[in-house]
Order: C-alpha cells, then structure tokens, then sequence
C-alpha cells in the first residue's frame, strides 16, 4: 500500500509512531481508515440534508434549478402524475429548440416593403356592386309600382347609425363616418331617377343637417333634398281631408311629410304618394292611417331587406296558413243545416 509520511510522534516510551495518510488511489484503505458513514451514525451528528426535490433519484439531482416550493417531493402514486405534469410544463432548452433545421428565410435589403393593404380580387368587387344594382333596381321597379313620389328618411339612427338626441355640439364632419352607406350610394340612384327626397325628424338642428348633407351628397343633391325638423324655419298649409289637429301638431311625423311635399314644385303629392323610412314603430303607425307608405328599418338592415320590406303587402299575408274557400262538408253533401239553439241566460 501506497503511502507517504507527514510526522513521526513519540510516545512515553519515546517510540516513534510513524502516522501515515493512504493515498487517493486507494480507496479501500480511505474507508478503512475515515469511515465517514459509521462515524456519523455512532456520533449522531446532524447531517445536512442534500437530497433535492425528485422521485427516487437518491442524493444525485434529477434536473438541475428546482423550485423546492413548487416542485413536487412525496414519494407515492399520487403525487406521480403531479410531478409528470410539472416535468412537461417546466422550461427546457430542448424543448423550444427545433430537432429540425428551420428554413432560413432571404431578406431583400434593397426591395421596398409596401404597406398598402392587399388589393380586392376585380371579380369579388365586380359581384358585389351587380348585387347592389339588382337590389337597386328593385327598389325602383317597387317605387314605380306604388306610384311613390316622395320618399322621407328619418334622421337618427336611420340615416345615421346613431342619436343625436338634439343636441350635437360637434362639427358636421365628425358625423359623415355615422351616415350609413346603405343610404350613401341609395339615395343619388333614387334622385337620378326622379323620386323626391326628404328628411323628416324631430331634432331641432336643421342647420347641422343641411352642411352634413353637403358634404356627403354634394351641392346639387343637397338642394334637391328638403329637411324638416323640429323647428320653426318651415309650415304646413291644411289639406282636405287630413285634420287639422294632426297637420299642426310637431309631435306627429304627418305635418312634415305634408309639409315636404308642399315644398316641392309638383305639389299634387299625396300621402298615398309618399314613403317613410323610419326606425321608430309608432311614427309609422301613426302616418299609415292616413294612407302613407310605410318602412320600419332596424340597425343590421341592408340594401337587401330594404328591398324586400318596400314590397307592398296583400290581404293574405296576415294569415298564417291559406284561408279557405271550401264550403262546410253539410252543404256539400246536401245535408240541412241544423238551426242552432238560442241560449238565454238565467240568472
């Protein structure tokens, strides 16, 4: 056995005792001589603990930089699925770096990046806009047909998609993005083909209407469409047939309407004449009774629904099923009628 010499102690007896330190080399002689296991255990010495977090692994890490707060350590069947959880949820550089080459991708540094959005396919654009004109055509062939004249449009949330309320202290450029496109590219077609056009509404802001008109449909049309609001720039001659009570009153959509086609150069309009395009319900229940045409739009209406909801409605559309015209099986079978019994009430 390899060893070397590091001091030579004397006893009583003055005999040298040489102590020796066994080399590295030698293992059974380091454990022969510092048995570091049974000496702890006979002591009884607090041994640190070095074992870290993980499933049976003894004192040799499994993974290196564990949370021992959040990483799971009980040794049982239980808790197995708990740690194969967090093992796949834990951060691993093997894991975000691909088994695989990615391909590398050439970048220009001379070619220009266009930030214009990508262009519409021709033949979507093109469908769309035939779909439109159909529907438009629709609408003018309906119109034609009832012999209508005049067409009145509400204002909020018809023409625009909001409410106003009366009171808006904005410019009238901050209300074109509300207008609807539906009545944008609708009501030059009406004006090219000769249908009179009319705004009917309740706001009292006629100056605001007129400038937001402007701009949107420009000067020419803008002149041809006549406004009626709330206010006192405008009034209503009475018309036979139509009471008076009504005509005069501003709270009833019938004085503008009668007042719109009073302000036209053809004044033989009549409210049988006229169509109202109006979200509220009751404003059309109101003007139907004096033979006006009536369009209740809501908020998701199209050009489409539009042109569907100014198809007039027959006498059969109240009904659910087909009335019948068959004549009752006793008379059919030549059968007498019974006469029904008169019932008196006793009391």
């Amino acid at each position: 056995m390899a060893s070397v010499v590091v001091q030579t102690l004397l006893t009583r007896d003055a005999v040298g005792v040489k102590l020796c330190v066994p080399s590295t080399k030698d293992r059974k002689a380091l454990e022969h001589i510092t048995p570091v296991r049974k000496l702890q255990k006979n002591k009884k010495l607090v041994v640190k603990q070095t074992k870290i977090a993980g499933f049976g692994f003894g004192s040799a890490p499994r993974f290196k930089d564990l949370n021992e707060k959040t990483t799971p350590i009980a040794l049982c069947k239980r808790s197995a699925a708990l740690f194969n959880a967090w093992k796949r949820k834990r951060s691993s550089p093997g894991i975000s770096t691909p088994g695989t080459s990615t391909k590398k991708v050439k970048l220009i540094a001379n070619k220009q990046i266009d930030s214009t959005p990508p262009k519409i396919k021709r033949d979507i654009v093109q469908t769309t806009l035939d779909a439109f004109s159909d529907h438009t055509k629709r609408i003018l062939h309906t119109l034609d047909a009832m012999q209508c004249r005049l067409m009145c449009i509400d204002f909020d949330k018809t023409l625009l998609d909001i409410h106003t309320n009366g009171s808006w202290s904005a410019t009238a450029d901050e209300l074109v993005p509300h207008i609807r496109p539906l009545f944008t590219s609708l009501v030059p077609r009406l004006h090219e083909h000769g249908i009179h056009l009319a705004i009917a509404t309740f706001s009292p802001q006629q100056k605001l209407i007129n400038e937001l008109l402007h701009l949107v449909f420009g000067a020419s049309i803008a002149k041809a469409i006549v406004v009626r609001a709330n206010c006192t720039t405008w009034s209503v001659e009475a018309v036979d047939g139509l009471p008076e009570h009504i005509l005069f009153n501003r709270k009833h959509k019938l004085g503008y309407l009668v007042s719109s086609a009073q302000a036209l150069p053809n004044k033989e309009i009549t409210p049988l004449n006229t169509v109202l395009i109006d979200d509220d319900s009751n404003n059309l229940h109101a003007v139907s009774e004096f033979g006006v045409h009536t369009v209740w739009f809501e908020h998701d209406d199209s050009i489409a629904s539009l042109a569907t909801k100014l198809i007039p409605q027959t006498k059969n559309d109240s009904h659910a099923t087909p009335v019948k015209k068959v004549l009752p099986r006793s008379e059919r079978m030549g059968r007498p009628i019974k006469p029904k019994k008169k019932r008196t009430l006793e009391y």
